[in-house]
């Protein structure tokens, strides 16, 4: 169970820093 929760936790973890990434490139791509 515990086990679980820790994937989940580092999938979500994954998902929210490709979006920040993703944002951030998109900020990059706008000002140059």
């Amino acid at each position: 169970m515990l086990k679980a929760i820790n994937v989940f936790k580092s999938k979500e973890n994954f998902t929210l820093r490709y979006r920040t990434l993703m944002k951030t490139g998109l900020i990059i791509r706008v000002i140059f």
